[in-house]
Formats: structure tokens, C-alpha cells, sequence
């Protein structure tokens, strides 16, 4: 097996990696709410999902991609899960995405995680 060990300093100084957090608005008193990590290479992506059949919207979304698939960017949200979103849960991931890769064309298979109340779709504009 393995440890998991803290990073000192935090992994914005881990070279080749970059993450920051902000207040997007979807929490109103001015918590992070929002957060990012991106790396210049892709990474290998492991994930472990529950057995539960109800699968939110970013878990279908990460589910789409191909098996052994990899990553450089990393976008977290708080405050909504986006979870009994239904396929519109998805679509808007993909609307954040494509906007973002405007911004960010060197942006490969990003992957969204979201926790928070259940059953509201996701503040789009808020995000982008």
C-alpha cells in the first residue's frame, strides 16, 4: 500500500501545477465557492464512485469519457451538487467546458466535481 502525505505549502508548489479558488457568487457571503487545479501535462485519472444507480450529473459527465482517458484541469464548485439534474446536468457542464476552453484552449477532458444541495441545475453564468 501507500501513504498519503500533506503537501507542504500546498500544491500550487508542486512544479507544473496550478490551482486557485474564488467566490463565484454561488455561496453569498463571500466564501470560496469555486476552485480549480491544472497541470501543463495530462494526468492519468483514478476515480471510485458509490454502487448507488442514481449517478449526478458530473459522475455521468466524467462517465463519458473513454476508459484510461487523462486530464490536465480539474474544476471544483461547492454549494450546488448538481445532482437530480437530469441530462440538462450534463449539458451545462459542457457549456461551462466550452466556454472555458475559449479561455483555456489547452484545456484536455476536463473533469467537474460538485457538492451541495441537490436538485437544483447549476448557476452557469455564475461560473463562466
Amino acid at each position: 500500500m501507500f501513504d498519503i502525505l500533506p503537501l507542504k505549502n500546498g500544491l500550487e508548489n508542486v512544479e507544473g501545477f496550478f490551482c486557485n479558488g474564488l467566490n463565484c457568487g454561488l455561496k453569498p457571503n463571500g466564501e470560496f465557492d469555486l476552485a480549480f487545479i491544472r497541470s501543463d501535462k495530462p494526468c492519468d485519472v483514478s476515480a471510485v464512485f458509490t454502487t448507488n444507480k442514481f449517478q449526478a450529473a458530473p459522475i455521468k459527465h466524467f462517465l463519458n469519457y473513454e476508459k484510461n482517458f487523462k486530464t490536465n484541469f480539474l474544476l471544483i464548485n461547492s454549494k450546488n451538487a448538481n445532482a437530480m439534474t437530469g441530462k440538462k446536468g450534463v449539458e451545462d457542464i459542457e457549456e461551462i467546458f466550452k466556454s472555458l476552453k475559449k479561455k483555456l484552449p489547452s484545456i484536455q477532458n476536463p473533469i467537474m466535481s460538485s457538492t451541495g444541495v441537490i436538485g437544483y441545475r447549476l448557476d452557469k453564468k455564475k461560473i463562466i
